[in-house]
C-alpha cells in the first residue's frame, strides 16, 4: 500500500484508466471520475502538508488560525500581486489574535516571540528574532510573512529595507522578507507606529481596509481599530498622501496633521499635536482632555477585556500621562485615584460604576 501512494500522480492515473475501462458505458465519464479522484489526493496531501509542525498546548480557537493562516502562506502564489495583497490579509484575519504571545507566521513555521520583541530582515530576506538567526529565503520573489500582536503586548519590525514599525497590542502587518520591483508594500491593521526608511525610486505604500497611504520616507502613525469605528492617520515627519478605498479621494498630509475615515471615507482633517498620539510607544497615553469614556475603549482593546462604562464620570476630561501598565486593573486603579467609582469584576468583563 505504501508504495501505491508514493506512485507518480501519472501512473495513478493510467491505473485508474485501466479500472474504470472495462466497467465505461455511454452515461459514466470515467475521465471525469479519474480527475476529480487525483484532485481529492491532492487536496489531502496539501491538508497534510499544512498540519505539520502545529503546535499542541494552543488552544482550539488559536490553532485553527495557525492552520489557515499557513494554508493561505503555502498555497497562495510566493509572488503576491499588488491586488492580491488585502485579499491575502483578509484571509488570515479570522482568529488574529487568539494567542497569548507575538506570533510571526512564515510559509514554512510559525515563532512565538516575547514581548516586545524585535524582529530584523536584512536585505537578503534573513531575518533575527533579538539579534538572533531565526529566518533565511532563498527565494527569488516576494515572500509573504506575518508579524501578529495579542492583548496587552508590543513588537518591533524592521523590514528588509530599513523600514522600522512599532506594532501595538491587537494589531498585525503582512510584509514581504524582501522587496522586489518598483514598490515597498506591505498590509497593516490595529495600532502602527512607521519610520519609513526613504527610497524616491521605491515609494512606500501601505494597504489597510480603509485606505492606500503612499510615502517616499516619512514617521507616522495609523489607527485601524474597528472597534473604534474610525480610522485615524497622523503624520510626525514628512509627507503622505492617503488614498480612500474607493480610489476616488485623495488627501496629502503635512506633520502634526491628523486625518480620519470611517468605512472607506475621509470625514476629516485637523491640526493636532502628533506627539501625543505615538506616546503609546513609550508604554503610556498622554491624556489632553479625552473622555473617560473613549479612554476606556482604548484600553478595552489594548488589553482584550471587555470594559463598560456605567458612571456619570464617563463625561470627566482627563489630563496627564497614564501609564499602560503590565495589568490592567493597575490601570484602572489609578484611573480610581482621580475619579470617584468602583469596578466591578466579572471574569474577562468590567463594569465602571458611580461610588
Amino acid at each position: 500500500m505504501k508504495q501505491d501512494y508514493q506512485k507518480s500522480p501519472d501512473s495513478l492515473e493510467s491505473r485508474l484508466d485501466a479500472l474504470f475501462k472495462s466497467q465505461m458505458d455511454s452515461e459514466v465519464d470515467s475521465k471525469a471520475i479519474v480527475e476529480k479522484t487525483l484532485a481529492k489526493i491532492r487536496r489531502e496531501r496539501v491538508r497534510r502538508r499544512a498540519r505539520i509542525g502545529w503546535v499542541s498546548s494552543l488552544s482550539v480557537a488559536a490553532s485553527v488560525f495557525i492552520g489557515l493562516a499557513v494554508y493561505y502562506l503555502a498555497v497562495m502564489p510566493e509572488k503576491v500581486e499588488h491586488a492580491d495583497l488585502r485579499q491575502l490579509a483578509g484571509c488570515m484575519s479570522e482568529g488574529v489574535c487568539n494567542t497569548e504571545h507575538v506570533m510571526l507566521i512564515t510559509p514554512d513555521k510559525q515563532l512565538w516571540l516575547s514581548e516586545n520583541a524585535l524582529v530584523q530582515y536584512d536585505a537578503q530576506g534573513t531575518a533575527q528574532v533579538n539579534g538572533k538567526d531565526a529566518l533565511k529565503s532563498d527565494s527569488p520573489d516576494e515572500v509573504y510573512c506575518q508579524l501578529v500582536v495579542p492583548a496587552g503586548k508590543r513588537a518591533r519590525l524592521q523590514l528588509a529595507d530599513g523600514t522600522l514599525l512599532t506594532l501595538n497590542a491587537m494589531s498585525r502587518v503582512v510584509y514581504p522578507q524582501k522587496f522586489e520591483g518598483a514598490e515597498r508594500r506591505i498590509y497593516a491593521e490595529g495600532e502602527v507606529y512607521l519610520e519609513v526608511a526613504p527610497n524616491k525610486a521605491h515609494p512606500f505604500i501601505v494597504e489597510s481596509s480603509d485606505f492606500d497611504l503612499r510615502v517616499l520616507g516619512t514617521k507616522f502613525n495609523i489607527s485601524t481599530y474597528k472597534e473604534l469605528k474610525e480610522t485615524q492617520i497622523v503624520l510626525v515627519e514628512g509627507s503622505v498622501e492617503v488614498t480612500e478605498s474607493s480610489g476616488r479621494t485623495k488627501a496629502v498630509l503635512k506633520p502634526d496633521e491628523l486625518l480620519s475615515l470611517e468605512k472607506g471615507r475621509i470625514t476629516d482633517c485637523r491640526q493636532v499635536d502628533a506627539s501625543d498620539y505615538i506616546s503609546w510607544t513609550k508604554g503610556w497615553l498622554h491624556l489632553k482632555g479625552e473622555l473617560l469614556t473613549e479612554i476606556v475603549k482604548r484600553l478595552s482593546i489594548h488589553y482584550g477585556v471587555g470594559i463598560t462604562c456605567k458612571t456619570s464620570a464617563g463625561s470627566k476630561k482627563m489630563y496627564g500621562k497614564l501609564e499602560l501598565k503590565e495589568d490592567y486593573k493597575d490601570v484602572l486603579d489609578c484611573i480610581r485615584q482621580i475619579v470617584p467609582l468602583e469596578v466591578h469584576y466579572d471574569g474577562k468583563n468590567v463594569e465602571l460604576r458611580d461610588n
